[in-house]
């Protein structure tokens, strides 16, 4: 127990040394500048912070250039607020999951390791300073999960889980499908009376429901449609049409295909298209291609490609190791930069085992009912269809990280249990089940890996000239 403890305290440490070391990557020498998305946040959140009004993109949801503004106003012209701020969050998540953990496993191991698989992952230790929601939407997501989970059997948990998925909702919209499933396990999983848990599956439904209102309301005033926010358009059109990966990692933009096509709409309608009706346009000239083309040619254009691009292994930390020089952490020498480098792929490659191993340990026969384990596969073969079609980056699966971290936790757990002896019904580990995963895991590892080396990687030092990533003004 005492050695237990110290592991513990060591592993807190290490978090602390993560955030903060964090912190003096973005801002020594200097602070980096702010890139695509970040700039629209910011803007907006500047505004917001200084009481002006404000003209917002319907393309992205509206919470969390209002959270920017909160640390912008307790700090203006400074981010060190706001990364404080996502900071919390980002410690508020782990705690979340551990509570969720502890709910669902009873090994220690397994419970610990959902948790610092939060604090020790390099890219969401990076999201903790870039002005992304990825960080916030896992709090709220957190939160809501563990309200349903370890409280879903009366009515103030399910309605807490519901507002507080609302929350996540409005500052990403990748999980919105996923408020049924979420409502569906409420109702079968749990001791409760059948009617108890049905009512509470309604409560959180409703919950969320009205928490998203106000802005789906507003988003029907100005624009028509009702809707928290619409970028689904782009996001498929760029996932069927975006080019393959070249050499150093070019691709060919897409851009002057957007553009266009709305010139053509311009030409034919004799007014410029609204941002809805570019997403219209996006929308049906996305699925034409996909009816033209057919399954055969649509499977082989996309697989695996976009399995490539949203497993790759260079995520939004590594990136910026020795990115350009906007965009780039400035360190000193190579040698640091290569072993984070190398951290950081170390991480995501456990992270994406951990979880394969864990699906392999799930017993999915009749007539046992289905866990909660069950829900977390289930969002990851939302995640494998979704992202098929639509846009892929490393970025989108960070809404999914709940469910790798708690699978991974399910593996440890079996584990535990075989090792021990201890019998468990959710879980089995055999020899077969332990093959398949490891199987399934080399698949994921291997797709993370088939993106070819960054041009920038090979010379050893960040290419010359401005910054690459560049803001579109239609991308999310």
């Amino acid at each position: 127990m005492q050695r237990d403890r110290a592991a513990i305290s060591g592993g807190f440490l290490l978090s602390a040394a993560l955030f903060l070391g964090g912190l003096f990557l973005y801002h020594w020498p200097e602070t980096r500048g702010l890139v695509g998305d970040e700039r629209y946040y910011h803007a907006v959140a500047e505004r917001l912070a200084r009481g002006l009004p404000v003209q917002e993109n319907p393309l992205w949801p509206p919470l969390y250039p209002r959270l920017l503004a909160l640390g912008l106003w307790a700090a203006p012209g400074s981010l060190l607020a706001i990364q404080l701020l996502q900071g919390a969050l980002w410690l508020g998540s782990a705690a979340l999951l551990h509570g969720v953990a502890r709910a669902l496993f009873s090994s220690r191991a397994a419970i610990w390791g959902v948790t610092f698989g939060v604090l020790w992952l390099l890219d969401l230790v990076a999201y903790t300073q870039l002005l992304w929601p990825e960080v916030p939407h896992l709090f709220f997501l957190s939160a809501s999960l563990y309200a349903a989970i370890a409280h879903g059997e009366r009515a103030a948990g399910a309605v807490s889980s519901g507002v507080l998925l609302g929350l996540a909702l409005l500052l990403k919209l990748v999980l919105l499908p996923i408020a049924g499933l979420l409502a569906v396990f409420v109702a079968v999983v749990g001791e409760a009376p059948p009617q108890r848990r049905i009512r509470n599956a309604a409560l959180l439904l409703l919950a969320t429901f009205v928490t998203t209102l106000p802005v789906t309301l507003a988003q029907m005033h100005e624009h028509g449609r009702f809707q928290i926010a619409d970028s689904g358009g782009l996001n498929l059109w760029l996932g069927v049409h975006e080019r393959p990966w070249h050499q150093g990692r070019v691709r060919e933009s897409t851009q002057p295909q957007r553009v266009a096509l709305f010139a053509d709409f311009e030409a034919r309608e004799g007014r410029p298209p609204s941002v809805g009706d570019r997403q219209d346009l996006l929308l049906a000239d996305a699925l034409a291609t996909l009816r033209g083309q057919g399954l055969s040619a649509t499977f082989g254009a996309q697989f695996p490609e976009q399995y490539t691009r949203l497993l790759d292994r260079e995520g939004d930390f590594t990136r910026r190791l020795v990115d350009d020089p906007l965009n780039r952490y400035r360190l000193a020498g190579p040698t640091l930069r290569k072993a984070l480098h190398a951290a950081a792929h170390a991480g995501w490659f456990a992270l994406l085992a951990a979880a394969a191993l864990g699906i392999a340990t799930l017993r999915w026969q009749r007539p046992q009912r289905p866990g909660w384990e069950h829900f977390f596969a289930l969002l990851l073969i939302y995640a494998a269809v979704l992202f098929f079609f639509v846009l892929a980056r490393p970025r989108f699966l960070m809404a999914f990280l709940p469910a790798l971290l708690l699978l991974g936790g399910a593996f440890i757990e079996a584990v535990d249990a075989h090792r021990k002896g201890r019998s468990t019904s959710r879980f089995r580990l055999t020899p077969l089940r332990l093959g398949l995963g490891l199987g399934l895991a080399a698949v994921l590892i291997l797709a993370s890996l088939q993106a070819p080396t960054p041009a920038w990687w090979e010379a050893g030092s960040p290419p010359p000239g401005p910054a690459s990533q560049q803001a579109d003004p239609l991308l999310r």
